[in-house]
């Protein structure tokens, strides 16, 4: 075995040459590694250098080309047309900015502009500057700005330097406002700051609005106002519904329509622009004014006004559904009230008519007349015409049993001295016996008509209730087929059937003519078949029958009563006791009667022959409490109850009593 033994020398040279080997590979390293940072500063330097380089402007305009894909899509926005176009792909959502004759399209619409912005993969443009929107041949639109939704195709323009005004015009139709939002996909647009719509022959502004070109409606809010450029009117309301192709106007909130002559009042109904004519579906008022400020106003639940022939109807609700309120035509100079379930008003003639349980209440008196029937006219009539109707557009009859009574004389049957305010014994005539004051000098009772003062209206009114009529006034009350009033000479012309009630006091006749003054009946005049009943206790009368009857009243009172020709009579003359003991039947020729103030029999008298019987009470028979022919018909009187003091009608106070349909059926 060997021992091999290591040199120290030679194992230190060893390590040194490992040690230089490590050093040398580092240096190499740290020497290659400052070579590449040098390198990268170098191209830094050049790239930087190069980014400092700006290529010339084209001396000719450049024109964006237009790609060749199908552009015929109708859900796409497509650039047509522009100057130049700028590329913004870093930007925040990339688009095109385009400028000069910018022209785009999506399916028929077209948009023109100075500038846009365009997003073609958002489908949509921001337009700028001259904006015109162009859809066929009748719609287009002009702006400043337009902001435009392709998918939804939706618009938004907005005025500016460029359009003080948006402008929608659709033919003959233009809307102008400040922003206009507009829906192609609907095609309706609309405006919420205020504008104008306006088409051939009205204008129309609101806060709200919009307007739909294919339909030609149109929806208002807020503020609106209608006014007519060829007829004269003016229309406010807060909601309202316009049709620019028939120029209809739907009222559906308050609404106040202001014409020449007219103002309506109304919440719901159709008001025709052309010609004028209103159809009010709803609680309705017309107020009629005259060029001498006289007012006549017309309500009802539904009217129809025609302002051509002047002629408004109105209607009372017949829906059971509906709480229907009569017709209601207010004559406010002649302080007049006609009610019913259908009205009509003629505004060139001013007649008035009413059917359906008419009711008529003429307040310009003291006491206030009701006249009531199956219709009921009225119609203001020119000095100096006599009270017979002239054709009209309303009803036109000649009423005959007016006659002379209306403005000429009206004498006393037995006497020619005999004066309604001086109710005294009167001077006879021919044949008769004398009276007390035969010497007194003959005079006669004249009812002459009214004529108007200065500078106040030269009409008279007129009224007529037909068939089965009835009036009512405090002082007295009368039933009739047909009753007529005329304010000239103030008179109360009662024909077939006529019956009129005075206290306790009952007169019949053919005809029955009463003068109203203003607080009460002052006479009564009964010029044929004349009956006359008082009621005096049970089933006892005081009864007059004659050819002629005549009576003069002073404060409701009845102060005093000729008879002419065939007088038959039956009295309950009262004793000093105030007690009735004998029932007295008289006949002769002529008999006249005066009261004193309390309404007591003052003095009686009949000539020229008198025949009669006095018989005790307790003797009288049944035959002879009543005259031939007598009657009492208290059951339909009419009676205060009906009214009670109303000014409206509104229940069945129109209907008539079975009683009072019994009797008009008589022949």
């Amino acid at each position: 075995m060997s021992i091999v033994r290591h040199d120290p020398r030679r194992i230190l040279w060893g390590l040194l040459a490992i040690l230089t080997l490590g050093i040398l590979s580092i240096c190499v390293d740290i020497r290659a590694r400052a070579q590449g940072v040098s390198q990268q500063k170098k191209s830094v330097q050049k790239t930087a250098q190069k980014d400092e380089y700006h290529r010339p402007e084209p001396s000719v305009p450049l024109k964006p080309k237009i790609p060749s894909i199908n552009r015929y899509q109708q859900d796409k926005v497509f650039l047509e047309q522009a100057d130049s176009m700028l590329k913004v792909p870093n930007s925040f959502q990339e688009h095109q900015i385009v400028k000069g004759n910018v022209k785009f399209r999506q399916m028929g619409t077209w948009m023109y502009c100075d500038s846009a912005y365009y997003f073609p993969d958002e489908n949509s443009l921001d337009a700028f500057g001259h904006v015109r929107m162009v859809q066929g041949d009748t719609l287009y639109v002009y702006a400043d700005k337009l902001y435009y939704d392709g998918t939804a195709r939706f618009a938004r323009l907005r005025c500016g330097p460029s359009q003080p005004k948006v402008r929608l015009i659709n033919r003959k139709t233009s809307l102008i406002t400040d922003s206009l939002d507009y829906s192609l996909a609907r095609e309706v647009g609309w405006y919420a700051t205020g504008g104008t719509l306006k088409d051939e022959v009205n204008t129309l502004t609101s806060i709200y609005g919009q307007y739909s070109p294919s339909t030609k409606d149109a929806e208002f809010y807020n503020d609106v106002i209608l006014r007519g450029s060829d007829n004269d009117f003016e229309l406010f309301s807060d909601t309202l519904y316009y049709n620019t192709a028939s120029h209809l106007a739907r009222i559906v909130s308050p609404t106040r329509i202001l014409t020449t002559e007219d103002e309506i009042l109304t919440s719901s109904g159709f008001y025709n622009t052309d010609t004028g004519v209103a159809e009010l579906t709803d609680r309705s008022t017309i107020y009629h004014t005259d060029s001498l400020m006289r007012t006549t106003t017309l309500e009802g639940d539904s009217i129809v006004y025609d302002p051509a022939t002047r002629i408004s109807r109105a209607y009372q609700f017949r829906d059971h559904l509906k709480r229907g309120h009569p017709v209601v035509i207010t004559d406010t100079a002649r302080k007049a009230v006609l009610v019913g379930g259908f009205g009509l008003y003629n505004d060139v003639t001013r007649e008035a008519m009413a059917t359906d349980y008419p009711l008529l209440m003429e307040y310009s008196r003291g006491d206030t007349l009701f006249l009531r029937a199956d219709t009921i006219l009225t119609r203001m009539i020119p000095y100096p015409e006599r009270p017979v109707i002239p054709d009209s557009v309303i009803y036109s009859e000649d009423l005959d049993f007016i006659g002379a009574d209306s403005i000429d004389t009206i004498s006393s049957p037995l006497s020619s001295a005999v004066a309604p305010a001086a109710i005294s014994a009167p001077a006879v005539k021919g044949d008769v016996a004398p009276a007390e004051d035969d010497n007194a000098p003959a005079t006669e009772s004249v009812v002459t008509a009214r004529q108007p003062k200065e500078n106040q209206d030269s009409t008279w009114h007129y009224a007529k209730a037909w068939p089965r009529a009835r009036f009512f006034r405090k002082d007295i009350q009368g039933i009739s087929d047909t009753i007529v009033f005329t304010e000239i000479d103030s008179l109360l012309r009662m024909k077939r059937l006529p019956i009129a009630w005075n206290q306790q006091r009952q007169v019949r006749g053919d005809t029955i003519i009463i003068h109203l003054t203003d607080s009460t009946a002052d006479w009564a005049r009964i010029p044929s078949h004349a009956r006359l009943m008082e009621h005096v206790e049970e089933d006892f009368y005081n009864q007059l029958h004659s050819d002629k009857m005549m009576m003069w009243f002073s404060d409701s009172t009845l102060r005093r009563l000729e008879a002419e020709g065939s007088v038959e009579t039956i009295m309950l003359p009262q004793e000093k006791d105030s007690t009735y003991n004998r029932l007295v039947t008289a006949e002769s020729s002529y008999l006249t009667i005066d009261m004193n103030e309390k309404g007591e029999l003052d003095v009686l008298r009949m000539w020229p022959e008198v025949t009669g019987t006095v018989t005790p009470l307790f003797l009288v028979r049944k035959s002879q409490k009543l005259l031939p022919g007598a009657q009492w018909f208290e059951a339909i009187r009419p009676k205060i109850e009906w009214y009670e003091g109303r000014l409206r009608w509104d229940d069945d106070l129109g209907e008539l009593p079975p009683e009072l349909e019994d009797y008009f059926k008589q022949d």
